[in-house]
């Protein structure tokens, strides 16, 4: 059976495709989202010329004001199309990552950690060839809750617990920490929370250099920044939606067709699913009603999911699926924007309900069929 993908060539340059590139699937979908997702927050837009930079030789680009920022657009838009159109990806993802980072250093006051990332993710891409194990990513990953870690531990306001206090209870002045706090001695609930971030960062730093740990990784950043967002309402800019992001990198995505048992009963399932397979990597069979399964999706992998663990897999191998949630999740950002809490009382929800729904994967063991 021939269970490689046969899309037509002028197909592979269309924006909604992800299989036959240069990298991985779930990587080009991490490009594109992270490029989409800054677009979202107005970065093009906000570019500006250099301004107290790190470096000072860029201060030269002020001699002639704009053209700074001109060539920074230029790189953006040339290597955003090219990402879109599937064309020259690790170059593209090079250069795009060349730029971000540039323009980051060329501005103190306008520096952003999660801009600064994005474009090391970008730069990281660029040296991962298909088929090999994203390691670089991993790492990169890792240096960030280590730096955070460090950070944490050489500020005596985090082991006092004054840092979290002053961040929630003034600046954010969080309804949820001030009634809490006020049951417990002073300062405990803020030294709590303290130690939870500094501990769950180390802890995270160190087990993403370990392959086996991954899994588990996974769900510790997701669960840990997803609290976090929960408790402060608070994304840190776009942080919270580069990591979810970058996550990505932790499916294990599979290779050529995927072939899905169904009984007609769940014929709907299907024709919706149609509509989002726009690489055509899902092959659907009609199976006897007879069958134990009323569905079972298969990888060249070998592994075998059956029933809801089959849609979940067949939605975290479906790209439309997280532009779905990425398209709803803007929507509401500009519907209700400047009214928070409303976009927090939307948001929450959904997203733990996602959670609560794919968790059984952590547990997932092959569940394969014996061959009649």
């Amino acid at each position: 059976m021939d269970t490689s993908l046969n899309l037509q060539k002028s197909s592979k340059f269309a924006p909604w495709r992800f299989e036959q590139s240069e990298i991985a699937p779930n990587l080009l979908l991490m490009c594109k989202l992270l490029i989409l997702i800054m677009i979202a927050y107005q970065y093009p837009i906000k570019l500006q010329d250099p301004y107290i930079p790190f470096i000072p030789a860029l201060d030269y680009f002020n001699t002639i004001p704009g053209v700074f920022k001109s060539i920074v657009l230029s790189g953006f838009i040339v290597s955003t199309l090219a990402i879109f159109c599937n064309i020259k990806i690790r170059i593209a993802c090079l250069v795009l990552g060349i730029v971000i980072m540039l323009e980051q250093i060329a501005s103190q006051p306008g520096f952003k950690n999660h801009v600064f990332v994005c474009g090391c993710f970008f730069i990281l891409t660029s040296f991962t060839k298909k088929g090999e194990d994203y390691k670089l990513l991993f790492w990169q990953l890792a240096l960030i809750y280590l730096g955070a870690f460090i950070n944490k531990v050489l500020d005596p306001d985090w082991h006092s617990g004054a840092f979290m206090h002053n961040w929630l209870q003034n600046a954010r002045e969080n309804s949820p920490y001030i009634f809490v706090s006020q049951l417990l001695p002073e300062n405990w609930f803020a030294i709590i929370l303290s130690y939870s971030a500094l501990l769950s960062e180390g802890l995270l730093g160190i087990l993403l250099f370990f392959k086996k740990y991954r899994k588990y990784t996974f769900w510790i950043i997701l669960l840990f920044h997803t609290v976090l967002y929960s408790f402060t309402a608070f994304r840190f800019g776009h942080f919270y939606d580069d990591l979810v992001i970058i996550l990505l990198i932790f499916i294990n995505w599979p290779q050529g067709i995927i072939q899905i048992n169904y009984k007609q009963s769940i014929k709907k399932i299907k024709n919706i699913h149609g509509l989002l397979d726009w690489d055509q990597k899902f092959k659907w069979n009609v199976i006897d009603d007879s069958s134990n399964n009323w569905m079972e999706l298969k990888t060249n992998e070998g592994e075998t999911f059956k029933n809801y663990n089959a849609i979940r897999k067949l939605l975290i191998s479906t790209p439309s699926f997280f532009i779905a949630l990425f398209a709803f999740d803007c929507a509401v950002k500009f519907v209700f924007d400047g009214q928070e809490s409303v976009k927090h009382m939307i948001n929450m929800p959904i997203v733990w309900a996602l959670i609560i729904f794919f968790l059984p994967l952590l547990r997932y063991k092959n569940e394969k069929t014996e061959a009649n």
